[in-house]
């Protein structure tokens, strides 16, 4: 840390002390973000919700004044009610016509143009958004009033664009005067504005009509129109004449021009901030602003959802001489499910499983790799699909690898896969599914289990250059290779890990110290499939863990829900002759001689794949170019994540997404042609697209992960341990019970630690109950 401290530093303990919910600003930034303790920050997603109804604690004021972090204040009833106007214009004859309608305030802040006064408001006080029409008629933004769940900037923070400190503007500074000193605002004072406003062209948005819900069997038309538009963004997008408009990352980006830039910045230097995407539509620089696509069109075109309904239903060929209810339904709540209040109708059935599991649907995959996966769900007795599909992945990569390329730079078909579930879920089924298939084609044992040196895995490499390493309980060697006192082999036997991912193409050159002589393997191919719980997970989550770049070359497939005992399963001791067939026509495409060839003469490449220093010939499978052109979105969403981590380093969890999906994507292909003897294969868009859509979940999840478990030392993982226990059960749990769940991998003294640092921040609420011997003591989680 710096000895000068940042705005925090400076001012936030007063503002805390006065009755404000300070909290702090990633530098360079106007978002909320936490410090940690190597100087670098994570952003704060959760702070309206933490910041709800109460102040920061003593604990966090201190962590987060030791450091460069800029301040803002949460508005509404955490910091007393104090809301604020910001007036976002200039214009002399604007501004004080806006004056005249808001009370006089002594505390006022500016940053780029224009002023923010603060005032003391409702807990309904509106946030709400003036635009008016500019020279070219485009919207320009000349006032917003933030209510509570938003947030302001203040003083002395550095201002993103300008580079210099926000500055107050009148008499007091708000860290100087209470929440109760400052004047009261009234909730309609909004409609007053906008009467004001009226003289400059304002004109409040068109309300959107009631939606109607829809009939049994009947999807609202809206919904259905939304849904349909967000599926084919093609046959639209394109046609609204958006700004700046490009394909990016499967969907589009643009200038939102409804808004004024926030900069200040001229229509031609403006980011395309607005992101259209199959998963949402989302303006990044208006506080992470959604859209539907209704939405987006009506304020593209500035019309009403009637002309936006027609407009959008005539590029997607929908509802032709369809009626439209307005009605609404009234909609009362039964035991937390929606009901017609009229008919009984339930109008939102409980879901099913676990919202965070990839969808077992979206994982029918074609070819090998679907009939292995399909083999694998047959024959186990809990069956996941998600982890049958990882086997046949990391199967199939193997039977073509040091073979087979895709794409320049080249890459290979080898793949680092961990599979994560609960105890007893069902993991083990896959891994043995990997050796029985490998084992029915090939003498050749392609498979073996984890290294325990670097040595070891340079010796392994040298027999096999192509191998699977199927590890059970993988955190194991994550706990031994991370552990801070891991001896020299364990330190380079994680380095040699990280190379051996990327060198599918280059030679890899073991230390030479660490093996019995030189060793140089030519276009290694090492696969790891692993297994782990998620408890023995992240217990390793380490910032050195990710720092070193060792676990975000991980496909990292997470199976929450648990599954039930399958009633029904198929022997599993023979693999399907059916399989074994078209794995091994896959494994010996390049056997057969050319013809006119004498087959005594020829030497197939399976002679040379096991001859470390003679690798067999090369065969680089082609992209189709719409396959190609989803593969260039993953390049640039990887440096555009990249670009993110100078914020949030976290997002360097990304950096290989788009060789991950690569890789997926040409043993998926491969798989299509392995009848055929890869004869005529390309990567197609379907393989990409699946391929795409696995890894950005994963990746999603994982860095979610990293967010909620990652710790920097033994007490900061203790403290996530526990939290993650108590928030799983959501009910009070016995001091015995977290004893148990840590089973021995905290002692007593850190434990107790723990729970009384969660206690005392505020976290977690102790309770006692009496009983005819000792209390029993109750932990429960304060949600926030």
């Amino acid at each position: 840390m710096g000895s000068v401290p940042g705005a925090y530093g400076q001012v936030g303990a007063r503002l805390v002390e006065l009755g404000y919910a300070a909290i702090p600003i990633i530098p360079g930034t106007k978002r909320p973000g936490v410090p940690l303790a190597d100087g670098s920050y994570i952003g704060m997603d959760d702070w309206q919700a933490r910041f709800r109804n109460r102040l920061p604690l003593d604990v966090e004021v201190d962590r987060w004044s030791d450091s460069g972090a800029g301040v803002c204040v949460v508005l509404g009833p955490p910091s007393g009610g104090v809301v604020s106007a910001d007036i976002d214009t200039d214009d002399v004859a604007i501004r004080a016509a806006i004056l005249s309608v808001l009370p006089e305030t002594m505390v006022g802040k500016a940053g780029q143009k224009g002023e923010t006064l603060f005032y003391r408001g409702s807990a309904s006080f509106p946030s709400r958004a003036f635009n008016i029409p500019g020279a070219d008629g485009k919207p320009v933004r000349v006032l917003d009033l933030l209510g509570p769940g938003k947030q302001t900037v203040l003083p002395p923070t550095v201002h993103p664009d300008t580079g210099q400190p926000y500055r107050w503007t009148r008499l007091q500074a708000l860290d100087a005067v209470s929440p109760d000193e400052l004047p009261w605002i009234e909730d309609d004072v909004a409609e007053r504005i906008a009467e004001v406003l009226k003289p400059f062209g304002y004109a409040p948005e068109p309300e959107r009509p009631p939606r109607r819900e829809a009939p049994e069997g009947e999807e609202a038309p809206h919904r259905t129109l939304n849904n349909r538009a967000m599926a084919d963004l093609g046959a639209w997008v394109p046609d609204l004449g958006l700004y700046k408009l490009r394909r990016m990352l499967g969907g589009y980006r643009c200038v939102a021009t409804w808004r004024p830039s926030h900069g200040g910045r001229p229509l031609e230097k403006r980011s395309a901030n607005l992101k259209i995407h199959p998963d949402g539509i989302r303006d990044f620089h208006d506080g992470d602003r959604t859209y539907t696509p209704l939405d987006l069109v009506m304020v593209a075109k500035g019309c009403g959802l009637d002309e936006a309904f027609e407009w959008l239903a005539g590029r997607l060929g929908f509802g032709a001489g369809l009626t439209i209810d307005l009605q609404p339904r009234r909609v009362e709540m039964r035991e937390g499910v929606a009901i017609d209040a009229e008919t009984g109708e339930v109008l939102e059935a409980p879901a099913s499983g676990d919202a965070r599991d990839f969808p077992d649907e979206d994982l029918q995959v074609p070819g090998l790799v679907g009939e292995i996966a399909d083999w694998i769900v047959a024959t186990s007795p809990k069956p996941i699909r998600l982890f049958a599909v990882a086997a046949a992945l990391v199967t199939v990569g193997t039977l073509i690898g040091r073979r087979v390329y895709c794409g320049t730079p080249r890459s290979g078909a080898h793949l680092y896969v961990m599979t994560i579930a609960g105890t007893g879920a069902g993991k083990e089924r896959p891994q043995e599914a990997v050796r029985q298939i490998l084992d029915s084609v090939s003498s050749h044992r392609l498979h073996t289990a984890a290294a325990s040196s670097a040595s070891s895995l340079a010796l392994r490499l040298a027999e096999r250059p192509v191998q699977v390493q199927v590890v059970d309980e993988v955190d194991k060697i994550l706990r031994r290779v991370g552990h801070r006192m891991a001896n020299a082999q364990e330190a380079e036997l994680l380095q040699d890990y990280c190379t051996l991912w990327g060198r599918g193409m280059g030679t890899f050159i073991p230390n030479s110290t660490t093996t019995r002589g030189d060793i140089l393997i030519q276009r290694p191919c090492l696969s790891l499939y692993g297994a782990t719980t998620f408890t023995s997970f992240y217990e390793q989550m380490r910032a050195k863990m990710v720092a070193n770049g060792f676990l975000n070359r991980f496909l990292v497939l997470p199976r929450f829900e648990r599954v039930g005992v399958q009633a029904k399963v198929l022997p599993e001791e023979v693999v399907p002759e059916a399989i074994t067939a078209a794995a091994r026509r896959l494994f010996e495409f390049q056997d057969a001689p050319p013809p006119g060839v004498d087959p005594r003469r020829h030497l197939g490449a399976t002679a040379t794949l096991m001859d470390p220093t003679r690798p067999p010939p090369m065969v680089v499978v082609e992209m189709s170019a719409e396959a190609q052109a989803i593969y260039d979105e993953c390049r640039e969403r990887d440096e555009d994540m990249l670009r993110r981590a100078d914020r949030d380093p976290l997002f360097e969890a990304w950096s290989r997404g788009a060789e991950l999906t690569k890789r997926v994507a040409l043993i998926v292909a491969c798989g299509r042609f392995a009848e055929d003897g890869l004869e005529g294969v390309i990567v197609e868009e379907g393989d990409m697209a699946f391929a795409r859509k696995l890894v950005d979940w994963s990746f999603s999840l994982f860095v979610t992960g990293l967010r909620e478990n990652m710790a920097e030392n033994e007490h900061q993982a203790g403290l996530k341990a526990v939290l993650s226990f108590i928030r799983e059960l959501r009910r009070p749990v016995t001091r015995s019970e977290v004893y148990r769940r840590v089973d021995g991998r905290m002692d007593a003294r850190l434990l107790d630690g723990v729970m009384k640092y969660l206690v005392t921040s505020g976290q977690v609420e102790e309770m006692s109950e009496k009983t005819k011997g000792r209390p029993k003591t109750f932990y429960r989680l304060i949600e926030p």
